[in-house]
């Protein structure tokens, strides 16, 4: 399992890895049941992968994508305070399985959605937002 992190494309990247820690704090709270992928990935995988996911409206995208109810990840947001940063989300998170990395990179090589029989729209447009971003640097 890894934490997948999306930041806004303005903040520095020790910027990026503040705010990625506060969605973290932020799935923490929402995610207490022991059962929650967060918590199997907090307690034995730790792994986080920051990626740079754009200027604002990406984001809102992002965040509109990971509320529908095909989601079926654990994810959360971070939004500054109206009087910091005018109401921004600045990160958003969430929590995937491995195969989700390995399908991911077999859509971002062979440049095509082929051989992706039996996964959900929902899976493939998240791996279209995943391999669109890059590395948070």
């Amino acid at each position: 399992m890894r934490f997948y992190g999306f930041g806004n494309m303005y903040l520095s990247s020790i910027q990026q890895g503040i705010q990625a820690a506060h969605v973290i704090g932020n799935m923490s709270a929402k995610y207490r049941n022991a059962d929650s992928d967060y918590t199997k990935w907090a307690n034995d995988h730790k792994t986080i992968i920051l990626l740079n996911g754009g200027m604002s409206c990406n984001l809102h995208s992002i965040v509109e994508h990971f509320m529908e109810d095909d989601n079926p990840y654990d994810w959360s947001c971070f939004t500054e305070s109206q009087e910091a940063l005018d109401g921004t989300i600045t990160s958003v998170g969430i929590i995937l399985p491995d195969d989700a990395y390995l399908t991911a990179t077999k859509m971002r090589t062979l440049n095509s959605k082929m051989n992706l029989f039996g996964i959900p729209s929902w899976e493939i447009e998240l791996y279209e937002i995943m391999n669109s971003c890059r590395l948070a640097i």
